[in-house]
């Protein structure tokens, strides 16, 4: 089959090339290196995917405090972050018998928080992004450090998180 030609203006077929198309050959585009490159690129957007996930998934795994001789796990997903931060200036602006407060934890207990117990969770939430933000950091440096399949691959994603629940340690 000939291949068509089109006036670039109007897009109109002006004719065919006498240049008959040839079957595709893979291997060829497989060693091109525009197509490499390609794919690597296309390679390291999955793992740096993959590895908001880990992060994701590490901070969403919580902290753990003991309360009375009992662990709770707190969350300390964006949102609970938040609500602690707020409860924590409360009593930074004075009021003393705000706490304690009854607290709601990871496995949906209600607990009894005292101002310390809160910062504890709150020192810990920060410490458990900061660690996961560091590995996170680490690894995606390392991706797009790669410059072939090779050094991608050899990037272990897995490693080096924070166990959770976390407790500081």
């Amino acid at each position: 089959m000939p291949w068509i030609i089109r006036d670039a203006t109007t897009n109109d077929i002006t004719g065919e090339s006498p240049m008959q198309s040839s079957t595709f050959n893979e291997s060829i585009l497989a060693t091109h290196p525009d197509y490499v490159a390609y794919l690597l690129t296309d390679q390291k957007a999955e793992k740096i995917k993959a590895l908001k996930g880990l992060r994701d998934a590490t901070i969403g795994g919580g902290v753990k405090h003991t309360i009375a001789s009992t662990d709770h796990i707190f969350q300390v997903d964006g949102m609970s972050h938040t609500m602690i931060n707020g409860a924590l200036a409360v009593k930074e602006r004075g009021n003393s018998t705000f706490f304690p407060i009854n607290w709601i934890d990871k496995g949906n207990q209600s607990v009894s928080v005292s101002s310390t117990d809160l910062t504890t969770v709150f020192d810990l939430s920060g410490r458990l992004y900061q660690a996961s933000y560091n590995n996170y950091q680490t690894h995606r440096t390392a991706i797009d450090d790669a410059t072939s399949q090779a050094e991608l691959d050899a990037v272990d994603i897995t490693s080096g998180w924070p166990t959770v629940p976390y407790t500081g340690v």
